[in-house]
C-alpha cells in the first residue's frame, strides 16, 4: 500500500484514499453491514441501479465507495460500480 501526498500542501493529510487501502474496512460497523446489504441486493437484481452516498467531508464517503468496488470485484457476478463526482 502506498500513501500519496494531498496537493493541499507541505504536511496535508491524504484527501483521496488509495485504492489499495480500500480492500480494507475501515469504517463503521453499521455503514458495513449496509455495504454487505447491499452487494447482496445487486446480485440478486436482474436489472441496474442507481445508489447515492451522501455525507460531510471527511465522513468516508470514497473509502466506501472504493471498497463496495473491491467487494463487487470478488463477485462471480457482472457487477460494474461507477463512480461519479457531481459539479457543485
Amino acid at each position: 500500500m502506498m500513501l500519496r501526498n494531498s496537493t493541499c500542501g507541505p504536511g496535508s493529510f491524504q484527501t483521496v484514499p488509495d485504492p489499495e487501502f480500500a480492500r480494507i474496512w475501515a469504517g463503521r460497523r453499521r455503514t458495513k453491514l449496509q455495504i454487505d446489504q447491499l452487494l447482496s441486493k445487486m446480485q440478486m437484481a436482474p436489472r441496474s441501479g442507481l445508489r447515492f452516498v451522501w455525507a460531510n467531508f471527511g465522513m468516508g464517503k470514497t473509502h466506501t465507495l472504493m471498497h463496495l468496488r473491491y467487494l463487487c470485484s470478488k463477485t462471480a457476478f457482472a457487477l460494474i460500480p461507477v463512480y461519479v463526482v457531481f459539479a457543485q
